[in-house]
């Protein structure tokens, strides 16, 4: 049996696991609205998902950009949330969360540096070995700058996105 074919058999028989996702923007007269998400965003937009998994699980958000960037880990993060990410299914959860006590940690906000964006949502039963989240974020976190985002080596990042041609 070749390895394409088990990779494809044990696909299949992985039970998938659902996830909605609504993006919101924030518009210059203060007001909240649901965005398309391949909307074309300018610098200086702000942006937070309501996103709503269908099992009880992990939630990370990486951010790439353009083609071949460095992924960076946007949630967890030490400043939403203190580095917990536990979702409950169907019951959705605001990232970043208006309820954030710093209203800078409310939105994603989109840098002067033009270039395509990538957000990968991964929802999981079990946390991502490897990933730090929680008390070893926080570890992390005091030890590069409470602001810097976590990266995974090349290896890991391969194992939590395969390629697009074998995703599927």
């Amino acid at each position: 049996r070749s390895k394409a074919s088990s990779r494809s058999s044990a696909r299949a028989t992985a039970a998938r696991i659902g996830v909605g996702y609504t993006v919101f923007e924030y518009r210059v007269d203060g007001a909240t609205v649901r965005s398309d998400p391949r909307r074309v965003f300018a610098s200086g937009d702000r942006i937070r998902l309501l996103i709503e998994p269908a099992v009880n699980g992990y939630l990370y958000i990486f951010h790439v950009e353009g083609v071949g960037g460095i992924p960076r880990m946007l949630f967890p993060s030490v400043r939403l949330n203190g580095g917990v990410n536990v979702v409950v299914a169907h019951r959705p959860i605001e990232v970043p969360s208006r309820a954030e006590s710093d209203p800078i940690n409310r939105w994603f906000v989109f840098d002067q540096m033009p270039a395509t964006e990538h957000l990968f949502l991964i929802v999981t039963r079990d946390p991502l070995v490897g990933v730090p989240t929680g008390k070893d974020l926080r570890t992390w976190s005091a030890h590069h700058g409470n602001d810097a985002a976590w990266q995974p080596a090349p290896d890991l990042w391969k194992r939590i996105v395969p390629e697009r041609s074998e995703a599927l």
